[in-house]
């Protein structure tokens, strides 16, 4: 049943991760030089203070990072439409997870910030205990490993409480659930029931 939900998602999720590395590639081609060149340079041209400048460019920061936040946002209710609606179509996913935003904005953020947490949590994790030169190889195979693991589940956990709160604000179990997969019954197996059946 797993490999038959993951050959029959396949082809939507790539089609779908085409057009989110299609935005995160423009935004970082197009938005960050248009913000730190030239609107950072309009800004700090006359300023004398090294502090209004950094301030600008924290500004600016904010910005860039709240639209690649916002495609990333968009992206993981893209992906829970895709799968939980069984969806064919990757564009009306994403239309679909752009009006799930905006009619629940601050909930959907508030759930998306409370998760970046963990992810900032894991960082400052690994910051504390990532291997030094002087630590065994174990030692940094073992962190390594273990700083691995806690990112994969914190994915996980990211995109499955965002799932159980477009279930909770939209569906319920029995309208969302597909029909599990089966694994076909072996030919002999089939033959040995006929048998065994009176006609």
């Amino acid at each position: 049943g797993f490999f038959a939900a993951c050959g029959g998602y396949a082809g939507r999720l790539l089609r779908l991760g085409i057009v989110t590395t299609t935005a995160y590639a423009l935004a970082y081609r197009y938005l960050h030089p248009f913000l730190f060149g030239r609107v950072y340079n309009h800004y700090t041209r006359d300023v004398t203070a090294e502090s209004t400048g950094l301030l600008i460019r924290m500004g600016l920061y904010l910005v860039f990072f709240t639209v690649i936040a916002a495609v990333s946002l968009v992206s993981d209710y893209a992906k829970i439409r895709l799968v939980v609606e069984d969806r064919r179509s990757v564009i009306g996913a994403i239309g679909a997870a752009l009006r799930f935003v905006r009619r629940r904005p601050g909930r959907v953020i508030g759930l998306y910030l409370l998760n970046t947490l963990g992810f900032v949590a894991a960082l400052r994790l690994w910051f504390e205990f990532a291997p030094q030169a002087w630590q065994t190889v174990l030692y940094a195979f073992a962190a390594a490993q273990l700083y691995l693991l806690l990112r994969i589940w914190l994915k996980l956990t990211f995109l499955a409480s965002e799932t159980v709160f477009f279930q909770g604000e939209l569906a319920h179990a029995g309208y969302t659930a597909r029909p599990p997969h089966v694994w076909p019954n072996s030919a002999s197996e089939e033959a040995i029931r006929n048998l065994t059946t009176p006609s």
